[in-house]
């Protein structure tokens, strides 16, 4: 019964969306450089629980919410949402971004009052891009991505579902903070003296590099089990000079060592 419910959820969430769209529009980033891929294409498009419009501010990474409130289990799930959202959210860190599979604005505007975070337009361009893009299966549906619009993790991926890519999401918010208040720490130490490794360059070397997240300026790298960014200090004498895909470039003692996947 629970599937049968899903799969007409999605249905008609499919069906409404396509009878009031033609083709997807393109948008022109011509005169938008520096800012982000989340940027462009939210720009004039965002709006609030009253329906007045909302810049949405930039951060590293964004919550993208398909969900429709004549689906049951995307109202269950909004309350689990919302509950995480006033315990976790910071706006250095993450936004939340609603993108209405509702039957009508009316339902969209109901549905908005459950919800503390701001929505697309009902049925505008933004949320046709960002539901060709990203909604591949069925609502309540989840998408974490950077702002340069690369999924990092998605509810309909294998063995995923909404409260997985929260719980997952939870883990990195708690490794993002431990990471911040190492930097601090060891940032002030690094003012206040200068700072030399006493490893061995061999030693560095044997730094597990367990894999990197992102993309542009908001490209990250999990070492030791920790998550950092260039510039980061990881311990004295040894900071990230450069991250890419598959590899990390460090300065030990001012000196380059690469760490590959």
């Amino acid at each position: 019964m629970k599937h049968l419910i899903l799969i007409i959820c999605i249905g008609l969430c499919i069906w409404k969306f396509y009878e009031g769209f033609g083709i997807v529009e393109e948008f022109d980033t011509s005169e938008s450089v520096g800012r982000s891929y989340v940027a462009q294409v939210t720009a004039g498009e965002t709006v609030n629980r009253q329906g007045e419009s909302v810049i949405l501010k930039e951060s590293p990474y964004y919550l993208i919410y398909f969900s429709g409130h004549f689906c049951p289990p995307c109202r269950q799930f909004t309350k689990s949402f919302r509950d995480f959202y006033r315990e976790h959210y910071n706006s250095d860190y993450f936004q939340v971004l609603f993108v209405s599979c509702d039957r009508s604005e009316r339902d969209m505007t109901k549905y908005m009052k459950e919800m503390p975070w701001p929505a697309l337009k009902f049925r505008g361009a933004s949320s046709a891009v960002f539901m060709q893009s990203y909604l591949k299966k069925y609502i309540p549906h989840l998408e974490l991505i950077d702002k340069n619009g690369q999924s990092i993790y998605s509810s309909a991926a294998p063995g995923m579902d909404v409260y997985r890519v929260l719980t997952s999401f939870k883990q990195m918010l708690f490794q993002m903070d431990a990471s911040a208040q190492k930097q601090a720490v060891l940032r002030e130490k690094v003012a206040s003296a200068p700072a030399v490794s006493t490893r061995t360059a061999e030693e560095v070397r044997k730094f597990e590099l367990s894999g990197t997240a992102g993309s542009g300026t908001s490209i990250s790298a999990i070492i030791n089990s920790e998550i950092y960014a260039v510039g980061d200090v990881i311990e004295d004498g040894i900071s990230v000079k450069s991250i890419k895909r598959d590899e990390v470039v460090l300065l030990h003692n001012g000196k380059e060592l690469t760490l590959k996947l």
